[in-house]
C-alpha cells in the first residue's frame, strides 16, 4: 500500500461520527449513512470514513474492505458549506453555490450527464444557485435559491418527483411544490449582540438579516456598496460591520460605542466617521488599525464623548469618598479633577477621600493621558492625547448641625 498525503489507515469502521478526526465540526453539517460518513469542519475541509473503496474526491487505487481512511481536503479548491452522503456517493455544495459530487453513479446519482462512477469529485451539470443538498440511497436532491428543488438519479418508485419512474442522469425539477427554503447554515450568518445595531439593519437593511432578526446573513452584507450611515442609533457595539466588507464609507458618529470592531476586511473605506463616541485609550489599537486602512482619505475619530456612566454619588460629612475609573491599555497616567481643580496627587483609576466635608462637595472627573494616538502615532486627524470620564457628582450632607428651630439634620 502507498503512502498518500494526510491520509491514515484504521482497522475499525467507526461506530460513531464522533470517532472521526476532528471535534470543532459545525452543527447540521455532518451526514451519516449506510456505507460512509462525511464530516464538514469549520473550515471548510472534510473528513470522510468509508466501509468501501474510496468515493471521496482523490484519485485511489485503494480497495479496503473493513478499513477507513480518512482524508483533508478542500473540493477542486473551492470551500464546501454543505454536504450530504448516500450509500456510496457524496455531495458537496460550494461557496460559488455550485455542487460536487462523487462516488458510485450507476443511476446518475452524481447528475453529470453519465453513468459513469468516479473517485473524483465533478461538478453536478446545469445547476447554480445551490443553498442545500440532499442524498438518498441512489438519489440526489438539491435546492437552488429560488426556492426551486431539482432531483436526479435512481427513480424507480418515482423518488425524483417528475412524474417519472426513468433514471436521471442530470437534474430535473421536482414538480408541484411551492417555495422551499432552506435553513441557513450558521457558517453563512453572524450574530449581532447590540439591540439597536440588530434594529437598525433591520429597518434599514431587512434582507441582510435572517429570519429572527438577530443574525446578518454575511453573503448579503457583502453585497452592499457606498455608504452605511449608523449614526445618531445608540449603538454600543458594532459587531458585525466587518461583514460589510465593500462599502466605502462608514459614518457611525454620535454612538455610544465603547471599542471599535477589527475594520482589517473593511478594505474599500476611504471615509470613516466614529467621532463623539465613548473611547478611550483601550480602543487605541482598534483606532490604529482603521487608521492604516490603505483606501482611506478621510478619518474622523476626534472629538469623543466622555467615557464611562455619570454617577450621583450622596455621602454624610465624615464619610469615605471612593470614585474609580477602569485601567485604559494604553493609557500612561491620570489625574481626578474636582471642576476645574486639579487634586493633588490623585494620579490613580482609583479616588479615596476619608472623612469628606462639605468642601468636597462638586463634579469629579478623571482624566487619561498617553502618546499611543497622538499626532506622530496617527496618519490622519489631530490624534488625541487624553481622554475625560463621565461626571461624578458628589453631594455630602453635613451632620448633627441644628436648624434655628432647634431640630437636628
Amino acid at each position: 500500500m502507498k503512502n498518500q498525503t494526510k491520509t491514515t489507515v484504521k482497522t475499525n469502521f467507526p461506530k460513531s461520527l464522533s470517532r472521526l478526526p476532528g471535534r470543532n465540526i459545525k452543527r447540521n453539517d455532518r451526514n451519516v449513512e449506510t456505507l460512509h460518513a462525511t464530516a464538514l469542519h469549520n473550515t471548510g475541509t472534510l473528513h470522510v470514513a468509508a466501509k468501501r473503496r474510496s468515493v471521496f474526491g482523490r484519485a485511489t487505487s485503494l480497495l479496503l474492505v473493513s478499513f477507513i481512511f480518512q482524508y483533508s481536503l478542500t473540493i477542486n479548491h473551492l470551500k464546501a458549506q454543505v454536504i450530504a452522503g448516500g450509500a456510496s456517493h457524496s455531495l458537496f455544495a460550494c461557496a460559488d453555490s455550485t455542487v460536487r459530487s462523487c462516488g458510485l453513479n450507476a443511476y446518475g446519482q452524481l447528475g453529470n450527464g453519465t453513468t459513469t462512477s468516479t473517485t473524483l469529485a465533478v461538478q453536478v451539470s446545469g445547476l447554480t444557485g445551490i443553498t442545500a443538498v440532499a442524498a438518498g440511497q441512489h438519489h440526489s436532491l438539491f435546492l437552488k435559491n429560488d426556492g426551486t428543488v431539482w432531483a436526479c438519479g435512481f427513480n424507480l418508485y418515482g423518488q425524483l418527483g417528475d412524474g417519472t419512474t426513468a433514471n436521471k442522469t442530470l437534474a430535473v425539477q421536482v414538480t408541484g411544490l411551492c417555495t422551499v427554503v432552506a435553513p441557513i447554515p450558521p457558517s453563512l450568518k453572524a450574530y449581532i449582540p447590540d439591540i439597536n445595531f440588530r434594529n437598525f439593519l433591520n429597518t434599514n437593511y431587512p434582507a441582510f438579516m435572517d429570519g429572527s432578526g438577530d443574525s446578518l446573513l454575511i453573503d448579503s452584507a457583502a453585497t452592499l456598496t457606498g455608504v452605511l450611515n449608523c449614526s445618531n442609533q445608540n449603538i454600543a457595539d458594532l459587531t458585525g460591520v466587518e461583514y460589510f466588507v465593500n462599502i466605502t464609507q462608514l459614518w457611525c458618529y454620535n454612538n455610544q460605542l465603547t471599542a471599535l470592531p477589527d475594520f482589517t476586511n473593511n478594505t474599500a473605506l476611504y471615509w470613516l466617521d466614529c467621532a463623539n463616541n465613548k473611547l478611550d485609550f483601550s480602543d487605541a489599537r482598534a483606532l490604529r488599525i482603521a487608521d492604516t486602512i490603505s483606501t482611506l482619505t478621510t478619518y474622523i475619530y476626534s472629538p469623543q464623548d466622555p467615557f464611562g456612566v455619570a454617577v450621583t454619588f450622596n455621602l454624610n460629612a465624615g464619610e469615605t469618598l471612593i470614585l474609580s475609573i477602569a485601567n485604559q491599555d494604553s493609557a500612561l497616567s491620570y489625574q481626578w479633577f474636582r471642576g476645574t481643580d486639579t487634586i493633588m496627587g490623585a494620579t490613580d483609576t482609583l479616588l479615596i477621600i476619608p472623612n469628606v466635608t462639605l468642601a468636597e462637595n462638586g463634579v469629579y472627573t478623571c482624566r487619561s493621558y498617553g502618546t499611543a494616538l497622538d499626532t506622530n502615532n496617527m496618519i490622519w486627524g489631530p490624534g488625541i492625547s487624553s481622554f475625560v470620564s463621565e461626571e461624578f457628582l458628589v453631594n455630602i450632607s453635613p451632620v448633627g448641625i441644628k436648624d434655628p428651630q432647634g431640630f437636628q439634620n
